[in-house]
């Protein structure tokens, strides 16, 4: 099946890896390797970050921190990996390619582009044919 790693891997060079930014015009506010904490504000990472705002050499001492990289894994696994059922893809750039713009869109929006692209039907949704429709493809 598909390799998330591999996908990840792609979508944090484009993300920022181990990057914490607050930047007033952003919507999502303060981010931490693409993980906006106005849209996720439950994600286990924060509470690290915000010790380690309080500690010298902030936000530098992030990219050093052993507990943030599996927890930002985990966070993207868990939240567009699976939720696109990108394990029973078989071809890894069609599930990269879905994965990097359900991270940049949304998940509803990745599916419809895939299904659009595929001939079938624009639920959004994940399904059967959606996968099986990804498999398909060579």
């Amino acid at each position: 099946m598909a390799n998330y790693k591999l996908a990840f891997k792609k979508v944090m060079f484009e993300e920022g890896c181990g990057e914490w930014t607050k930047d007033p015009d952003d919507n999502g506010g303060e981010t931490f390797s693409g993980i906006a904490r106005k849209f996720h504000p439950n994600w286990k990472g924060w509470v690290i970050i915000d010790v380690s705002k309080k500690q010298p050499n902030f936000p530098a001492s992030l990219k050093t921190d052993p507990q943030l990289p599996p927890l930002v894994e985990d966070f993207y696994y868990a939240m567009f990996w699976v939720k696109l059922g990108l394990d029973k893809v078989s071809n890894d750039q069609v599930a990269i390619q879905i994965f990097d713009t359900a991270v940049n869109m949304g998940i509803c929006a990745a599916i419809k582009f895939a299904q659009q692209a595929m001939g079938i039907p624009e639920t959004g949704i994940y399904d059967d044919l959606y996968v099986n429709s990804l498999n398909s493809i060579v």
